[in-house]
This record gives C-alpha cells, structure tokens and sequence, in this order.
C-alpha cells in the first residue's frame, strides 16, 4: 500500500478493498481506490449526485471489524 500526499496535506493511503454504500435502502458495492482521516475515493458502479448522504460499510484488510459510517459525496 503507497503513501500519496492530498491537497490539503493530509496522507492518502493506496486502498483495494470492498465497501458498500448505501442510499435510502438499497444497498450496492464498491471498492476503495484510497483513503485517508478527510475521506476516500472509490469506484462505484454508477453516479451518485453531489452532496448526497451515504453509509459507507466497509472493513479494514488488516481487522476482522466492520465499521459503518456516513458522508457525503463531493466529487
């Protein structure tokens, strides 16, 4: 996994692992590109509009815990 710097300076870890977003009650999968404590990038099958919410259901390759949060699509 390689260190890239953001624009903001924060480190973005190079990320290949699954994620499953989800808006309103369905539910698709993704997979993370990077991340870093501001936020990922990841590929997802089809556009979501700017600004929505989602949850992101995601577990780390390196633990057995699952972690479910929320953000906003900006790009």
């Amino acid at each position: 996994m390689g260190i890239t710097q953001e624009r903001g300076g924060v480190p973005r870890a190079q990320g290949d692992f699954p994620i499953q977003l989800t808006q309103r009650a369905e539910g698709r999968s993704g997979n993370v590109v990077d991340i870093s404590e501001n936020g990922l990038c990841c590929t997802y099958p089809e556009a979501i509009q700017e600004m929505t919410l989602v949850n992101i259901d995601l577990q780390l390759p390196t633990g057995k815990d699952s972690h479910t949060v929320q953000g906003a699509v900006v790009r």
